[in-house]
């Protein structure tokens, strides 16, 4: 093997993938090893390329690609060209001259071309596009003779033959035609004959002879079928008074049984006529009696009493010869077996389709010769359908050679995943949100699965809903958030989704996977989640504590109104002078502000106590002592910390992501930093724009008089000066200073 013949992989972040760019690379995906194929499995949906592509593809049409399936396409598509030039190019253009003609099957398919050419008066062209292939498939789909073996009545210029077309569809049904239109086919031409021989057959069985009075279907010739008809009207009824008799004559208490309840007969209601029908007709047909027969002329449930009497006149009295006072059970029977041939052949009814044309057009169809005209025009039609399926290898072949490589790319190895101007075949488009271009975003049938598998790829995902104003369309992406900063990204977040037809999309943030997006993220989560419980925790402390100051200042307040109102009661009540009602007033005055000053004086001294001890304990430590240790407070801390993120972020694998849509991945497609900044890509402004450094915001808040820059300095020096003035008074201990403050209200 020469050098150029081997296999070149290439190190995308550590996974080894095949280079393929030319025919020959191609070919070698015949013989690499599934395992080393990035993709062994991927859904049909999922892949953003030629429909009919696909569905050539995909040979066992159950709706994916696999493997086999690519390896195959690969090598019936370097077997039928022998110039591959164009392949590598992609065209949809296929020269004659690249077709291998060294081969039948290569023989046939140039043949088919040229013919494409030649019916779309190009019969000098040397070379043939997909949409020439495709012109002449419609072309071919909108004529009478399209290859389909289906022939319509409005192709028909015969009338008989086109109203015999019309009479088969409207009997035995009908198939589509390329056309659009409803025709027949041979299965349908074969079935009416079939139909309308059975019938006229069975038909047949059931007519009488001009010279005999009945048949042994037709017992009593044409008065057969009424006979008949009115011995079954009846038939259930009596079998079953019948088999209630047998009952009674074994236990008579079950005639008791077969009558109303009385419950029955107290809750019907007697102007309901429905009602009284329904329950008269599910009465017995007259009193079951132990001797087992039916008294004609007695008292006979008034429901059935019509049809007995008719029953009676004109079927018993003819088969017993004479009027009748009762039916015994035997006798019923004699008189269903008599009409037993003709029930049989009543209920061996065939075709029934064809009935409705009735005997006489049946007849006629049976002897014409539309059927044999019908099949010359079917045979005719056929004769281009090898033609068609020729044409339809011209047109696989052309697409094979415009879409096999490209999905090779995108199913052996993934190298548009890592070059951000080339979209991959698995990806819907691109999202526009937070300043950001997201060009990785797959489509999501179902969250809930999805997101149960991507949680394993460590990432960011992001879940967006893509709707249109006017249109019930939507679908969802994943997007993996791989680099920048995700503090921004948050349900209801909107954006714009271009798909890779070009059509805009409204975007929309329903859900997430978190995950830390960058190092300086990984490093600042246990801070944050620390600072978190931190805050629960004071909010909880801050606000338990608001509550009790909250009520020892109400009962404050209160003590103070009840102290005034007293002194006010006592200098109303005595013969003191009003000076010393004001004097006692004035004393609770002053206990309420002492008891105020020396609760704020507590909170102040617990304050400086702090500082104090902070101050104290810096003053301990030497200068140059202080930036080392804080240094090493740092790399305790951090260094830890920037492992571990550096570790989690060379965890995070796009397979789980692409396996919860679907895929079967072999590779680990992991994300470096290099890796994670491709995928997420900040939005540039021209390089030829002019910046205008200067701070638009700042200038117009200077115009209006806000503080400066200086003014904001100098105020920070002036409370930092403060504090340490705060800090120093009081490192004093706290009950002296509390003393102080105490002496001072009195």
């Amino acid at each position: 093997m020469n050098e150029t013949s081997k296999m070149v992989l290439r190190n995308y972040n550590g996974q080894y993938q095949l280079l393929i760019k030319t025919a020959e690379a191609l070919e070698q995906t015949v013989q690499l090893p599934d395992t080393c194929w990035v993709a062994t499995s991927a859904p049909v949906d999922g892949l953003r390329t030629e429909p009919v592509f696909l569905e050539f593809l995909d040979s066992d049409v159950d709706g994916r690609i696999r493997v086999d399936e690519v390896r195959n396409a690969v090598s019936w598509a370097l077997k039928m060209l022998s110039e591959r030039k164009r392949l590598e190019e992609g065209s949809d253009s296929l020269r004659l001259a690249d077709i291998a003609t060294s081969h039948d099957e290569g023989k046939r398919l140039h043949v088919a071309a040229k013919q494409i050419l030649k019916n779309l008066g190009e019969e000098q062209a040397e070379e043939i596009t997909l949409a020439q292939v495709r012109d002449l498939q419609k072309i071919r789909a909108s004529s009478d003779t399209n290859g389909d073996g289906v022939i319509t009545s409005d192709a028909i210029q015969d009338t008989e033959v086109a109203d015999y077309i019309k009479d088969l569809i409207d009997t035995v049904g009908s198939v589509e035609d390329a056309s659009g239109q409803q025709g027949i086919s041979e299965e349908q031409l074969a079935k009416f004959k079939s139909e309308a021989e059975a019938y006229l057959a069975w038909d047949a069985q059931g007519q009488i002879p001009e010279d005999v009075e009945h048949t042994e279907v037709m017992v009593w010739g044409s008065e057969t079928g009424p006979a008949s008809d009115t011995v079954e009207s009846i038939r259930p009824k009596i079998d079953e008074y019948f088999q209630q008799c047998m009952f009674v004559s074994l236990d008579e208490r079950a005639v008791t049984q077969m009558q109303l309840a009385e419950k029955d007969l107290t809750e019907l209601n007697y102007s309901d006529q429905a009602a009284l029908e329904e329950r008269a007709k599910a009465l017995p047909l007259a009193t079951p009696c132990p001797d087992v027969n039916l008294d004609l002329n007695g008292r006979i449930n008034p429901y059935y009493r019509e049809i007995i009497e008719k029953l009676k006149s004109a079927v018993l009295e003819r088969v017993f010869d004479g009027e009748l006072e009762s039916i015994t059970r035997q006798q019923w029977q004699e008189v269903g077996s008599l009409f037993s041939p003709y029930l049989n052949w009543i209920q061996g009814k065939k075709g029934e389709s064809v009935e409705k044309l009735g005997i006489a057009k049946l007849q006629s169809h049976l002897e014409s010769a539309a059927p044999e005209e019908i099949r010359k025009l079917i045979e005719k039609d056929k004769a281009v359908a090898d033609e068609l399926a020729e044409a339809s290898n011209v047109e696989r072949l052309i697409l094979y050679q415009k879409c096999l490589l490209q999905l090779a790319k995108n199913f052996v190895s993934f190298p548009y995943l890592y070059d951000p101007d080339t979209s991959s075949l698995f990806q819907m488009g691109q999202l526009i949100m937070n300043g950001t271009i997201f060009s990785f975003n797959i489509e999501v049938k179902n969250r809930a699965p999805h997101k149960d598998l991507a949680k394993h790829s460590q990432i960011y995902v992001m879940y967006v809903e893509c709707t249109r104003q006017g249109s019930d369309e939507k679908f969802e992406v994943a997007t993996p958030i791989t680099a920048g900063d995700s503090r921004n990204m948050h349900k209801g977040r909107r954006g714009i989704f271009i798909t890779t037809d070009g059509k805009v999309w409204d975007a929309e943030v329903v859900d997430f996977i978190s995950n830390p997006v960058s190092l300086w993220e990984a490093i600042k989560a246990p801070f944050l989640q620390l600072g978190q419980f931190i805050e629960k925790l004071a909010d909880k402390f801050s606000t338990s504590r608001y509550t009790e100051m909250e009520k020892g200042l109400s009962k404050g307040i209160d003590s103070v109104e009840k102290t005034v109102q007293k002194g006010v009661q006592e200098a109303t009540t005595t013969t003191a002078p009003a000076a010393q009602a004001a004097t006692t007033v004035q004393a609770s005055r002053s206990g309420a502000m002492r008891d105020i000053m020396v609760g704020g004086s507590v909170a102040v001294a617990a304050l400086g106590s702090a500082l104090a001890f902070i101050t104290k304990s810096l003053s301990q430590v030497k200068w140059w002592q202080l930036p080392i240790g804080v240094l090493v407070a740092v790399l305790v801390l951090v260094v830890p910390l920037i492992i571990l993120g550096v570790i989690k972020l060379r965890r995070r694998n796009l397979g789980p992501i692409l396996e919860a849509s679907g895929w079967a991945i072999n590779a680990e497609l992991k994300i470096g930093g290099s890796m994670g900044s491709l995928l997420p890509r900040r939005g540039e402004f021209p390089k030829d724009a002019i910046r205008d450094r200067k701070d638009m915001v700042k200038s117009i808040a200077k115009g209006l008089g806000y503080q400066s820059k200086l003014v904001r300095i100098l105020l920070l020096i002036f409370v930092a000066i403060l504090c340490f003035f705060v800090g120093s008074l009081l490192s004093t201990p706290a009950h002296n200073l509390i003393r102080d403050l105490i002496g001072l209200t009195q």
